[in-house]
């Protein structure tokens, strides 16, 4: 007699986002081997403050992949409560910062299902380095010249066996949007998945922070390719800028591909209008939380 087959969980189909760390352009599409210590400030629209996120190594498309995977995870029955106190200690929170956030326990093989790729010793290995790096930024949050909070984006602890357990709390700022306390962008994984360029997927997130499900809005090619290669200040050649114009390019029909996705011809004044599908699974109200005990 055989056995059944065991079945396979579920990918998660979304992630939730916080709209200030959606928008501040915190990845980029970097080329290999170029992580160097990067400065992002940004100042969301209608506040008084100004949002400083320290990379100590510049977080690309891969690093996106792993943090709205965390995010997707953690927002799941098995994130767990984590204590205003506790999460001070593992995230060096400070001022507003202390508060209340959320953990989870996962395995290196869970991640990289969830991320879309395929498990193997190396990419257990750079999904390690990538929680590294994602470790490593620091946020300050300063309202009227006084800095009111600052903490790191997350904290992780690693066992060392091949496939331990992983030890994962994000930002109280993170946390917050589970429980429906800030604004969030909604980030389809399902959609995520099937991109097969870093520019693309980088390209997908900020559509997706920009547009809400089931609107439309247009853009010209250099206003979408400044939010996949933030400006730095730095005189770029124009063969680069040829190049990144042409990596858009596709991008977009790479995106137009996805199921409800609309990309029109660029115009005469060089603006291109997307749409952005309906969700029609999402269902807001029961899926929003209270902090799990």
């Amino acid at each position: 007699m055989t056995s059944k087959p065991q079945k396979r969980a579920l990918l998660t189909n979304h992630a939730r986002l916080e709209q200030t760390h959606a928008l501040a352009g915190l990845f980029s599409a970097i080329p290999r081997g170029e992580r160097q210590r990067r400065i992002v400030r940004y100042s969301p629209p209608g506040t008084r403050e100004i949002w400083t996120f320290a990379e100590f190594w510049s977080l690309g498309a891969d690093d996106l992949t792993v943090l709205l995977t965390v995010l997707s995870l953690v927002a799941q029955p098995e994130g767990k409560r984590l204590t205003a106190d506790k999460a001070t200690r593992v995230l060096a929170l400070e001022g507003e910062a202390r508060q209340d956030t959320l953990s989870l326990a996962t395995t290196r093989r869970t991640l990289t299902r969830e991320a879309g790729w395929e498990w193997s010793g190396k990419r257990g290995r750079l999904l390690i380095e990538s929680l590294e790096r994602l470790a490593h930024v620091t946020l300050d949050v300063e309202r009227d010249g006084i800095v009111m909070s600052r903490g790191q984006l997350l904290a992780r602890a690693v066992r060392t066996a091949h496939d331990g357990p992983i030890l994962i709390a994000i930002s109280p700022y993170l946390a917050q949007v589970i429980d429906g306390g800030r604004a969030w962008a909604r980030i389809s994984l399902e959609e995520h998945r099937q991109l097969t360029t870093d520019t693309a997927r980088l390209l997908h997130a900020w559509l997706s922070s920009w547009l809400r499900p089931g609107h439309q809005g247009k853009a010209s090619v250099t206003t979408l390719l400044q939010h996949v290669w933030p400006d730095d200040g730095q005189p770029i050649p124009e063969g680069t800028l040829r190049r990144r114009r042409h990596d858009i390019r596709a991008a977009l029909r790479e995106i137009s591909c996805l199921h409800g996705w609309r990309v029109g011809v660029q115009d005469t004044r060089g603006s291109i209008r997307i749409h952005r599908p309906r969700d029609e699974r999402q269902r807001a109200p029961h899926r929003l939380r209270r902090w799990q005990k």
